[in-house]
């Protein structure tokens, strides 16, 4: 009986025994689960965790490493362990294999998940805002698979862009559907296919019908290998008009949902910014407010300045007259005291003269009271000069006093001034602090409008736009849950943080029966999971959630894609450089495409060299392109490495190129319908060998300049021309067929039981169960003769083909040969 609350059936957590009876009575229910905070848990990482840190348990169980005990040397060095260095209870060793559980008590079971794996889904849920979610240990292939499975049955059409993933053909086989094949936008430029437009899946609709066949689901890519996102709600309308499900590759779009949270974030920012800007505003109006009345109070100790500079000039004036009439009473004392001294001789010398009389006196009274009259006059004037002396004396005081107060006076300017000096120094420090204050202003203005422009500029990027002078529409969301898809599949591992071939399966509304995918996947997936790609699942999930987490990687992409925009012979695949983007609703702002055929390089040379020169590793090399893909682990270092890397490699190779040289190099520039480049395709598996592949003959510097010739205008009208042949067979039928080899030349008429994807450019051109042609023959061929090559042939120069067995053949309907 299933828990009455849980969200997920049975809905309950195993306390401790692995009994199924027990697991369904005794429990921990997780309805009251918060998902709100969902994010911030990693149920299953913390219950791995929590087993494996038990290093006094004695593993009876398998793996038989034993948690990491038993390692060959090799297996210990690529670990980074010393030999012998396992997990055990006397060593206390953390070992990353002694996280290499299976499943035992308190770890759940993938396959009928009722404990903290079905916790871990539901955080998953939650996080990217599904009703549904699983965990993929066999890659996002395996969600492919499940989602065909749960929504066609055998004999029912699925409509799937021709740039599928080999594992959409794969699910094809397994559900024994009939695709009804989309074709996905050509562009010509670059030479790739980007998604399916509105009309061309009404197209589809109508080609269905006119078949006879059921329409169970849709199946799109989105984003593609080169970071162009679908029209995702305008097909939906149309899917979900007709009840029909919209299944979704998102295999490299796991990042764009949180992209919304990103840009949620930017908001917030924007609306500090803007909070910060009006405050500046009003502190300017204060500023200058306050400054008038600087300016007021500047105009008012200006005049006190001038009027003690006038009062300064009179006392100064004052006190030179002053020192000139001080100077001309001393001269007159000068004079005094030099007169009082001749009279102090002329006393002495009379006072000798007397002694002279007296002793004369005797000699006669005459002579006696001539002195005496002598002596009166003498002393006489000897008052009138002691009387001029002080009169001299009380003048000198006089003007002692005068000085005294001339002195005070000055004294008194002298504390002016320094008052003055004083409001004039605290006026000048107020004025210093409106300056500093307004420099202050003008420079928190300046970054407030650094931060607006960053802030514009990552809002774009996290919006999926290109950088400015790039306009390209924009739906309003790049994930494809958020823009109304019922189920999508996403490589968890490409472009968040989880392990390689760890992914996960998400599903919302009515369209999909649960039970059915849940049925599927336990028929596909592994009983045996491993619990590191479990916990990655979850912990990379919690870290793409983290606030911030996008930040940087957002700045890397930014910052490089900005930076080869300017190199010389390189052009950016992004909104407005595309040769046409109708299906197009954005951009993927962390995969960076570069065009390299302006450098006179395929991009298989110019990923090469970039590889073996600087260190760079690229996602992916076409004809054409170098695709790089940027990621939570990417670093600013990445991308200036990358920009040096890119600007030597022009520097090597770039020179003008007429249009015909540079139509001539690049064979794939008019490709065929059906035949459009996409790394989604069979040869998806192996993008990482490509790069060593056989190399289209690059052109010299004296072919640049020679016209395109007929032989080449030849093959582009074939490609041109070419469409892939009907489908004689169900892609089921034509796997389990009989087969038989035949040379190419006898090959038109023929189904074909192999899937033939040219490359470039890169796209099944031939399906099992479809019709060669003799237009199909020719591009195969063409595509060799350019220097390219054809996987998925048995044999890779296609002098022989397999085909389904003749007697096979002909019993299908359709078995009459075309041409």
């Amino acid at each position: 009986m299933n828990c009455s609350t849980c969200w997920h059936s049975p809905g309950c957590v195993p306390v401790a025994s692995r009994n199924s009876l027990s697991r369904r009575k005794t429990h921990k229910c997780y309805a009251s689960f918060n998902q709100k905070d969902a994010w911030q848990s990693a149920p299953l990482l913390d219950a791995v965790l929590e087993r494996g840190n038990r290093l006094q348990d004695k593993p009876f169980h398998v793996p038989g490493h034993k948690r990491g005990r038993a390692l060959d040397p090799g297996m210990c060095q690529l670990l980074g362990l010393q030999p012998g260095s396992g997990s055990s209870s006397s060593q206390q060793q953390r070992n990353p294999l002694q996280y290499d559980l299976t499943e035992l008590a308190g770890l759940d079971y993938l396959s009928s998940p009722i404990g903290v794996i079905a916790a871990a889904q539901q955080a998953g849920a939650a996080t990217f805002g599904s009703d549904h979610t699983w965990l993929l240990v066999n890659g996002c292939s395996a969600g492919i698979h499940a989602a065909v499975m749960a929504t066609v049955r055998p004999g029912q059409a699925l409509l799937l862009a021709r740039n599928c993933h080999l594992s959409a053909f794969a699910a094809c086989v397994l559900a024994g559907c009939r695709p009804v094949w989309l074709q996905p936008e050509e562009d010509a430029l670059h030479g790739v296919a980007h998604c399916v437009t509105p009309q061309q899946l009404e197209a589809g609709f109508r080609d269905a019908q006119q078949q006879g066949l059921e329409v169970a689901a849709v199946l799109v890519v989105s984003p593609t290998y080169y970071g162009a996102v679908a029209r995702v709600p305008e097909l939906a309308a149309l899917c979900h008009e007709r009840g029909v499900p919209l299944l979704v590759d998102e295999a490299h779009g796991g990042h764009l949902a949180f992209l919304q949270q990103h840009r949620e974030e930017l908001r917030q920012q924007e609306e500090e910014l803007r909070r910060r800007e009006e405050e500046l505003e009003q502190q300017w109006k204060d500023l200058e407010q306050h400054g008038e009345e600087y300016g007021q109070q500047h105009e008012k100790l200006e005049q006190q300045q001038e009027e003690l500079r006038q009062q300064e000039e009179e006392l100064w004036r004052q006190q030179v007259d002053s020192q000139m009439y001080q100077r001309s009473l001393q001269q007159q004392l000068k004079v005094l005291q030099q007169q009082q001294k001749e009279l102090t001789q002329q006393q002495e010398h009379l006072a000798r003269q007397q002694e002279e009389l007296l002793q004369q006196q005797e000699e006669g009274w005459q002579q006696q009271k001539g002195l005496q009259q002598q002596q009166k006059g003498l002393q006489q004037q000897q008052k009138g000069l002691q009387q001029q002396l002080e009169g001299l004396q009380q003048q000198q005081e006089g003007l002692q006093q005068q000085i005294d107060d001339l002195r005070g006076q000055w004294n008194g300017v002298e504390q002016q001034q320094q008052d003055l000096q004083q409001e004039q120094e605290d006026l000048q420090q107020e004025q210093d602090g409106v300056a500093n204050q307004t420099d202050y202003l003008i420079l928190q203005q300046e970054t407030l409008q650094e931060q607006q422009a960053d802030l514009h500029s990552r809002q774009q990027v996290a919006a999926g736009q290109p950088a400015a002078g790039q306009p390209c529409s924009s739906s309003s969301s790049l994930s494809a849950l958020a823009a109304g898809a019922d189920l999508v599949a996403q490589s968890s591992h490409k472009v968040l943080s989880a392990m390689t071939q760890a992914a996960m399966l998400h599903s919302q509304g009515s369209r999909v029966d649960p039970a059915r995918v849940s049925k599927a996947l336990q028929v596909l997936q592994t009983s045996s999971p491993s619990y590191l790609l479990l916990a990655s699942l979850d912990a990379a999930r919690r870290h793409a959630a983290t606030p911030g987490t996008w930040d940087t990687p957002l700045a890397v992409a930014t910052a490089a894609r900005a930076g080869l925009a300017a190199i010389p012979g390189l052009l950016l695949l992004q909104g407005g450089s595309c040769g046409s983007e109708a299906s197009v609703g954005g951009w993927d702002p962390l995969r960076l495409v570069v065009n390299v055929a302006g450098l006179g390089l395929s991009g298989f040379d110019a990923a090469q060299w970039l590889e073996e020169q600087h260190s760079i590793v690229p996602e992916l090399a076409t004809a054409q392109l170098v695709v790089l893909v940027v990621g939570p682990g990417s670093v600013m270092g990445d991308a200036e490495a990358l920009l040096h890397g890119f600007d030597q490699l022009s520097k090597l190779h770039h020179a003008p190129h007429s249009a015909a040289a540079a139509s001539a190099q690049q064979p794939d520039a008019g490709v065929a319908a059906g035949s459009i480049q996409n790394s989604t395709a069979a040869i998806h598996s192996s993008s990482k060998s490509k790069i060593n592949m056989s190399l289209p003959v690059k052109q010299t510097a004296d072919d640049e300049d020679q016209p395109i010739s007929q032989q080449q205008q030849q093959q582009q009208q074939q490609q041109h021309d070419a469409h892939p042949g009907p489908s004689p067979m169900s892609p089921r039928d034509a796997f389990f067929a009989p087969t038989q080899t035949i040379p190419l030349a006898a090959a038109a008429g023929r189904i074909s039981a192999e899937l033939l994807c040219p490359y470039p450019p890169g796209v099944p051109l031939v399906f099992p169960g479809e019709l060669l042609t003799q237009h199909v023959l020719a591009q195969l061929t063409a595509t060799l003769a350019a220097g390219g090559v054809v996987t998925g042939a048995a044999n890779a120069t296609l002098q022989t083909l397999l085909v389904v067995a003749e007697q096979q053949q002909q019993q299908q309907p359709g078995g009459q040969q075309h041409s």
